[in-house]
């Protein structure tokens, strides 16, 4: 599909923005309007503006050119893997502060592909979404544990795999980090 479709919806808190799982598929609502899905089908960019204002989240396909641009499929680096299907992982979006300029995608997951924690108490992701391409992301079949399954895969142009240990991930600056939990 080309690059230039897309859809967007205003939004007054983040609390508005909900995240719908399936086997297949991630579908994004907001205040229950349907904003649009990540799946299998194509890549796309989600991203939030703040523009006098008013809050708008999009979603906007994007080719597997620009998908993979830079990236080299490396999980240690520029390649995050989610586990959107397991139990607890409360997808949902926050934003740094009052200043509504850094917005992130969150969800837990405990299966560490490229992530290292101790404990059994799993570990937060945290994507920017806070400018067009910064989050581009495709549901894809990758192997796990010596199987297929079907994960959410971001890729980056660089190494962003960046374990953040102080006390607002939300706010940091840098596309990607994770924040283990106990």
């Amino acid at each position: 599909m080309p690059s230039s479709t897309q859809n967007s919806l205003q939004f007054n808190n983040v609390s508005d923005i909900t995240f719908q799982v399936s086997s297949s598929a991630i579908s994004i609502y907001v205040s229950g309007n349907l904003l649009g899905t990540i799946n299998q089908t194509y890549p796309v960019t989600v991203y939030i503006t703040n523009v006098n204002g008013v809050k708008t989240i999009w979603i906007k396909e994007i080719t597997d050119a620009e998908y993979n641009q830079g990236n080299t499929s490396d999980t240690n680096a520029d390649t995050m893997v989610l586990n959107y299907n397991t139990r607890g992982v409360n997808l949902h979006v926050e934003v740094c502060g009052s200043n509504n300029s850094r917005y992130k995608f969150i969800g837990w997951d405990d299966e560490t592909v490229g992530e290292t924690c101790t404990g059994s108490g799993g570990y937060y992701e945290y994507y920017d979404i806070s400018s067009n391409m910064n989050f581009k992301t495709k549901i894809e079949q990758i192997m796990i544990s010596g199987s297929m399954q079907m994960r959410m895969v971001t890729r980056y142009a660089t190494n962003v795999n960046n374990r953040y240990s102080g006390s607002n991930p939300v706010c940091v600056n840098g596309l990607y980090c994770y924040m283990c939990i106990g």
